[in-house]
């Protein structure tokens, strides 16, 4: 239940994600940047589902593409190819093999940033289709986590909207990819990236206690 929350202005795009990464059960496995930013593009990659599948797509997506609108032309039969050829290895991951693989950059050719998701599975956007996303993007979202945001207070800039958000994403528990039992799947750290059309940067904006080897979320 990787949390990617992601802000578009008319001349920058955030990006927010967690560090978590656990097994079947929620305990908590370790803990990375799942962020993956490519400077020459200009883009961020960032997927929900198994850990495996930007170790090994994140490096093809680097080599591939020259151009973040060259990304956003190809990696719907990138991440495809990616997914089929390597299915052995995506299905031992105990929370099965299926995710939400979410880009975003500045696009030269229509000069604007823009993000997009493509999912491998049916969810509430049509498998194996890029969808480019509005101005706030959520995930994961629910009843149970639009009730916390509706009580949250006004943030006053996009920085700290991220931050709150995904503090109330961790006191949520969902499913992986639409199935198996609800569990807590945001923590570790915010990973903050901001990307225009000059520059893209990232920091932790926020760390968390969680321990691995404990079931995430128990303190939370």
């Amino acid at each position: 239940m990787t949390a990617v929350n992601i802000i578009t202005e008319t001349d920058a795009i955030h990006v927010f994600c967690d560090g978590a990464h656990y097994l079947g059960d929620g305990t908590l496995g370790a803990i990375s940047s799942k962020g993956q930013l490519y400077p020459h593009l200009n883009a961020v990659a960032c997927s929900r589902g198994p850990t495996l599948l930007m170790d090994m797509l994140g490096p093809e997506i680097g080599r591939k593409f020259e151009t973040f609108d060259e990304l956003v032309e190809g990696i719907v039969d990138l991440a495809r190819e990616v997914s089929e050829r390597e299915v052995d290895t995506l299905q031992f991951c105990q929370i099965g093999a299926d995710f939400d693989l979410f880009v975003a950059g500045f696009s030269i050719a229509r000069n604007r940033p823009e993000a997009y998701v493509v999912a491998s599975h049916d969810t509430n956007v049509e498998p194996w289709i890029l969808h480019r996303l509005g101005p706030v993007a959520i995930a994961p979202y629910n009843s149970e986590l639009a009730v916390l945001l509706e009580a949250m207070e006004p943030a006053t800039d996009i920085l700290s909207a991220g931050v709150e958000t995904m503090e109330a994403q961790r006191r949520i528990r969902g499913q992986n990819a639409g199935h198996g039992p609800g569990m807590a799947g945001v923590g570790g750290h915010c990973q903050w990236i901001k990307i225009t059309r000059e520059s893209i940067q990232t920091a932790v904006v926020r760390r968390w206690d969680d321990r691995i080897g404990e079931v995430l979320g128990e303190a939370a």
